[in-house]
């Protein structure tokens, strides 16, 4: 009921690639190549193929190299926001110190006999 009793029957002879055919265009080659491992390309698909692939990875290598060119000016940024940020904290502080040490100065000049 719905399965099939063996692979062939499952497949079918459509799945097949038939003996000495390109695996990329799918049709007899007129200047067939092969691999180590018995794959069957026809010679311009198969350079197309792999000139292809590798202007995609080209693309790819120079849009990472972009992405982490844009991710380390981010941090970049972040750090000296973040330096400036300390920096301004410790002058506020500073100049806070210095005012209470203006003032707790004046309080003594005035309570000092003199």
């Amino acid at each position: 009921a719905g399965f099939a009793g063996t692979r062939k029957d499952v497949l079918g002879t459509d799945c097949f690639l038939p003996f000495g055919y390109c695996a990329l265009s799918l049709k007899a080659p007129k200047d067939p190549v092969a691999t180590p491992d018995g794959y069957i390309y026809e010679r311009e698909c198969i350079l197309e193929s792999l000139l292809r692939q590798k202007l995609e990875k080209q693309a790819e290598a120079k849009k990472y190299e972009e992405q982490e060119l844009r991710k380390a000016r981010q941090a970049r940024s972040e750090q000296q926001a973040q330096e400036l940020k300390e920096l301004e904290d410790f002058r506020r502080a500073d100049q806070g110190l210095l005012a209470q040490d203006e003032r707790h100065k004046r309080a003594l000049d005035r309570s000092s006999p003199g």
